[in-house]
This record gives structure tokens, sequence and C-alpha cells, in this order.
């Protein structure tokens, strides 16, 4: 009897009777171990502006060894670190990625993640602090050029709504 302490794995047992002449024909049998609670948390978080005001979170499952069976969707919460008694933002998804959106200027957020199994949720991960900026203009929408000669261009935009007034633009080539 062999006691096997890896959670959600398929296990193939073959099995055949031996003789002076060899091997015989096997019996093949598949048999799963129970799947548990993630026993770890996932691990690289990051974090990446897509505007000043849109977040995409990044993190990595669990450790293959505290797993312990097939991670089927993760929680992510977004906390305003001046005030952490209620999550300002919740994603729960199937991909180790998560969007916020909306974030106000120049404040201080926090966010951990949790991984799921058919049995329940792993422990959180440690807090990532990111910061929005102060003042920070988005780009402008529908960005369009056109050549009007050999030496110039046309460029225009539509405004996006803002905080703050914007005094112009500055076009760059």
């Amino acid at each position: 009897m062999h006691s096997f302490s890896e959670y959600g794995t398929l296990y193939e047992f073959r099995v055949s009777g031996v003789t002076a002449s060899g091997a015989g024909q096997e019996a093949v049998e598949r048999l799963p171990t129970p799947e548990g609670a993630p026993a770890g948390p996932p691990t690289n978080l990051s974090v990446e502006f897509q505007t000043p005001d849109v977040v995409a979170l990044n993190w990595s499952p669990p450790m293959a060894n505290l797993r312990r069976g097939r991670v089927l969707r993760y929680t992510a919460q977004l906390y305003k670190v001046e005030d952490h008694s209620a999550p300002v933002g919740e994603r729960n998804v199937t991909v180790p990625k998560a969007v916020f959106v909306g974030l106000e200027e120049n404040t201080e957020y926090s966010f951990h993640v949790r991984a799921f199994t058919i049995r329940g949720a792993g422990p959180p991960s440690d807090k990532l602090i990111l910061k929005t900026d102060r003042d920070a203009v988005r780009a402008p929408l529908a960005v369009s050029a056109l050549a009007t000669s050999d030496s110039s261009v046309e460029v225009w935009w539509e405004p996006v709504p803002s905080r703050n007034k914007v005094i112009g633009y500055q076009v760059r080539k």
C-alpha cells in the first residue's frame, strides 16, 4: 500500500502478472487524488497602468506544490490604503489578471488576490501598494493623421473628459 500526498493529481496504475516467460497483459486504472484548497497564495504580483485611472493587476498562480488541485478562479480585491475597511473593487476572474477603472488621482491603493480550487480559497497574497498620479491627463481618443503634402501632416483627435481643465495638447513626431 502506498500513500500519495499530491492533491488533485491523476495517477495511472498498471498491473500485470509475471511468469518465467515475462510480463502478461496489463490492466490500467487511472485514479485522481482528492483536491484541497490551495495551501499557498498567488505570487509575482505586478501593476500596469493602462491610463492614469485604469490599472491592470497581474499575478502568477500559487507555486505548483501548494496549489493542491486545479485553480478554477481568482478573487482580486482593491482597497484605498487610507480606508482598508471595505474593498473599492473586487474582481472574480479565471485568468491571473484583473482590470480596475475609475481610480482617484493622487491616491494610494493596495491589492491582494486569492486562488480557489473546487475545495475553496487559499490564503491571500501579500498586499501590493500602488499610487495614482496627481493631475494626470489621459490620452486623447480617436487620434487620426493625414499627410497633406510631402512635408506636412494634419492631426486631429477627440478630447477626453478630465477632472482638471486641459489647457492644451502637445503633438510630437
